[in-house]
């Protein structure tokens, strides 16, 4: 097996508008376990080699870091299968890189170097990465870049044989893919692609956004009435607290003049006090019979109240002894003429006694407490 690979790399059909392979680097991938470096130098058209020792791997080498992403054009079923799985001798390898530089000293890359070296790493993980020129990017970087230059993943510059059955067959819509790389319209078509994508996103986020706004508008409706509910209460609120504070003042200035009055009334009436008690004292000073120190009016009262007492028993005596008599005489013609006698007795007695006792006065000529 003879696999084709020209060093050189068309870049378009204009003249002059070729790019070269200068170096590739492979580790893990495939059967390329350890670090493999080829130099295309000046003259390389060809890679010849026995069968199973890995030409075919290189052309899916360049393949596959020129951002291929279908494994089934790299001869695996899935795309974990190009990293290195090991022999009965070898452990299998966590990562699978590679690297490609490319002359480009006519600047058919929109780069300013002189080499470009594009690389790729995929770990078993499902990870990848893509570097260009040892910084790390986007496969989307590396797609656009070699855009509309004849070398990429489904561009003419590495050609299967499925890709020449679709330039001999009859159907124009397989051989239209390989005229518009060639004619340089992929970035515009890819663009144009894009952009309508884009367009119809946009369409969806306007429809989106209008929904949005509808329900926003109702709900700034809602907001705006109870906005103004709340002023409307802000504005009462203030107004009752203005309102409930003018009658605390009221209340206030009245129950403040009502204890200014009462205030001045205590103050009069303590006045009143202090005079009648200066007259009081005054009055005992002047009358010291009155003085509880001078003993004669209770020396001469006390046998007074005494004798009244004396001749009040004598009193309700002699009533008794009347009624006890009369109980006893029986009816009146029976000692009749006696009992009156007693009776009449009694009864002067009974006088006697009413008009010897006196109540007992003060020397001011008022009656003692406690008498009649």
């Amino acid at each position: 097996m003879l696999p084709f690979l020209n060093r050189r790399i068309l870049g378009g059909l204009k003249v002059g508008t070729a790019m070269y392979l200068s170096k590739l680097e492979l580790q893990g991938f495939k059967s390329f376990a350890d670090r493999t470096v080829l130099h295309f130098d000046p003259g390389i058209t060809a890679i010849v080699g026995p069968n199973g020792c890995g030409k075919s791997n290189l052309v899916d080498a360049v393949r596959w870091v020129i951002g291929e992403q279908r494994a089934r054009v790299l001869r695996s079923e899935r795309m974990e299968h190009v990293i290195f799985n090991g022999t009965a001798r070898r452990r299998p390898v966590g990562m699978a890189e590679v690297l490609l530089t490319i002359e480009n000293t006519r600047g058919i890359l929109p780069l300013h170097y002189s080499e470009v070296t594009i690389g790729r790493r995929l770990y078993r993980s499902g990870e990848s990465e893509y570097l260009l020129n040892g910084t790390s990017c986007r496969l989307r970087d590396i797609q656009e870049l070699f855009m509309d230059t004849g070398m990429g993943a489904g561009a003419y510059s590495v050609i299967e044989l499925k890709m020449i059955e679709d330039i001999l067959s009859d159907n124009a819509q397989d051989r239209r893919h390989l005229f518009e790389e060639a004619a340089g319209i992929t970035r515009y078509k890819l663009r144009r692609t894009q952009t309508l994508r884009k367009l119809d996103a946009t369409r969806g986020d306007l429809t989106r956004l209008r929904d949005l706004i509808e329900e926003v508008r109702r709900q700034v409706d809602t907001l705006k009435r109870q906005a103004d509910r709340a002023e409307r209460y802000r504005r009462y609120r203030d107004e009752l607290r203005t309102l409930e504070q003018a009658l605390l003042r009221h209340d206030y200035d009245r129950l403040r003049e009502q204890a200014d009055a009462l205030e001045a009334l205590l103050d009069e009436v303590q006045m009143r006090l202090r005079e009648a008690r200066t007259r009081y004292e005054a009055l005992r000073r002047n009358r010291p019979n009155c003085s509880s120190s001078s003993p004669g009016p209770k020396r001469r009262w006390r046998p007074r109240r005494n004798a009244s007492t004396r001749c009040k028993i004598a009193c309700r005596r002699s009533k008794v002894k009347a009624a006890c008599w009369t109980s006893a005489c029986g009816p009146p013609e029976v000692n009749r003429n006696g009992c009156n006698a007693k009776r009449k007795r009694l009864h002067v007695r009974s006088s006697a006694c009413s008009r010897r006792w006196k109540p007992p006065r003060r020397p001011s000529g008022k009656p003692c407490p406690g008498t009649k």
